[in-house]
């Protein structure tokens, strides 16, 4: 399993100068002695302080148990400030913090060092790829810039609490001083289960971005985060040998960060540091910011309305801030909604709680209110295909391949499946027909492995041992066959 190099506050408080004028060294920076416990992602142990020696020059050891060895580094730049807007309808919203930037990558893990790596790559992937039979992983964030286990969905031993998304971290803009709108110069790192992730990469399909914006789709998540098997395909990290991990781009931004290590992440390669890990924030800056320069397909650039400029958009000028508020709604009730009610249940020992069956009750009514209104038109918002038009889509794809039984939402009807949303389904066979090569069902059915995921983490707490699933054991799950196939059959009639 993956260990992982644990330091308690006092450990961070002694490292951390209160002269103004000093170094802002990170914690590997010290040269203090390396015997440091090491512990599994979900053990606990006490913290015996390791001696002081003279200082020396490192790289934060933030990505392995090995310790890194001294090299010659540059005194860490100023911390600079970011603007943080915080949007209230947005799926973030965060207050200003600082963040530095590190001189160069970090060390890479080797794969064998982590645990619940995915054991084949995204193009090795079939409709009959089960990702329940992979090994269990342990979710893991950043906290000073060492990779420490994740509790957002972990089970305590108190019941009746919520899932509650924090904001994202990184709230940058295209165009500002610091970024410009370029060719060539950004990055996506997306995931093809994330919802988020895809609404960002379905949306630079849409507007014709791929020349544009370059693109990472990981394999999965890992005990490390989520990982790419092949690497990375964009500068510093690229035509590095084994797989690279997302917490590597967070670490190089900031070598201190403090962050959950999510998807989608717009990076930049000229200063080497994240813009954006807010997928409604990605998704307007390159329908506003790079409008001009996408090549949608035909088949989408008919459905979109135009800007000033006549180039195609899925965020009309005179609607941005209606826009924000719908989207913002939809959110909270559905699109979010779904994880309150799945991850909630699976953070209360798979318990029905209050906030479970309020959070049901939501997804339930704002499905049947959406079924109403696409009875009436085309899209959410009238006959223009539009950012919370992809954003729902995400989520409704998901519905019948992952989240009505990963997320226990056995209470809605099918959509694609089934005839329980007539009007949601000719809704998805009708943005099928553009967004096809951005919708990845096999990837979809990642969503069973959390679950086993967040057991393994509440055994191991336990000091009991975690048994993996057995293949033989595992329930039945939809059939992508025929859920792929009813996503291509013809629209029908639309309003």
């Amino acid at each position: 399993s993956l260990s992982f190099i644990y330091l308690v506050p006092w450990y961070r408080m002694m490292l951390k100068s209160e002269d103004p004028t000093a170094t802002n060294h990170s914690i590997a920076d010290t040269g203090l002695d390396r015997e440091r416990i090491v512990l599994d992602s979900s053990s606990t142990a006490s913290f015996r302080p390791p001696p002081i020696s003279p200082p020396a020059t490192f790289l934060p050891c933030a990505t392995s148990p090995k310790m890194c060895k001294p090299t010659t580094t540059s005194p860490r730049e100023e911390n600079r400030k970011r603007e943080r807007p915080s949007p209230a309808s947005s799926d973030s919203s965060a207050a200003a913090s600082t963040l530095s930037p590190s001189p160069r990558p970090l060390a890479p893990l080797s794969a064998p060092d982590v645990a619940g790596m995915p054991p084949i790559r995204r193009r090795e992937w079939t409709l009959e790829t089960d990702p329940r039979t992979w090994p269990a992983f342990g979710r893991v964030s950043l906290q000073d810039g060492i990779l420490t286990p994740d509790r957002l969905i972990a089970r305590g031993r108190d019941r009746g609490g919520k899932f509650l998304r924090p904001p994202s971290e990184y709230l940058g803009k295209i165009p500002s001083p610091k970024y410009a709108a370029e060719a060539g110069r950004y990055h996506l790192f997306v995931s093809g289960i994330c919802p988020w992730a895809s609404s960002v990469a379905t949306a630079r399909h849409l507007l014709g971005l791929e020349d544009v914006i370059s693109m990472d789709i990981a394999d999965g998540q890992s005990g490390a985060g989520w990982n790419f098997l092949d690497g990375a395909s964009v500068s510093p990290w690229k035509g590095r040998e084994g797989p690279f991990w997302l917490h590597e781009a967070y670490q190089l931004d900031d070598s201190l960060a403090t962050s959950r290590i999510t998807v989608p992440v717009l990076w930049d390669t000229k200063t080497n540091s994240i813009v954006s890990n807010d997928s409604w924030t990605i998704v307007k800056m390159m329908s506003t910011a790079f409008a001009s320069m996408g090549k949608p397909p035909p088949a989408a650039a008919a459905l979109m309305a135009t800007d000033s400029a006549s180039h195609r958009t899925l965020i009309p000028e005179s609607q941005r801030e209606f826009l924000d508020s719908q989207q913002g709604v939809l959110y909270n009730a559905l699109l979010n909604g779904v994880y309150k009610a799945g991850l909630g249940l699976m953070k209360n020992h798979d318990v029905e709680s209050e906030p479970v069956l309020v959070a049901r009750k939501e997804v339930y009514e704002k499905l049947d209110e959406v079924e109403d209104l696409l009875s009436k038109q085309r899209f959410l918002l009238g006959d223009k295909l539009t950012a919370p038009d992809v954003r729902l889509a995400m989520t409704l794809f998901r519905w019948d391949a992952s989240y009505r039984v990963a997320f226990v939402l056995m209470g809605g009807r099918g959509i694609l499946l089934g005839d329980g949303y007539p009007n949601l389904k000719a809704y998805l066979r009708d943005l099928y027909v553009v967004m096809e090569p951005a919708i990845d069902f096999v990837a979809i059915r990642q969503y069973y492995r959390i679950h086993q995921s967040v057991n393994k983490a509440f055994i191991r707490s336990q000091g009991k041992k975690f048994e993996e699933e057995k293949e033989e054991d595992l329930p039945p799950i939809p059939d992508l066959r025929e859920i792929i196939a009813s996503a291509k059959q013809p629209a029908g009639s639309r309003p």
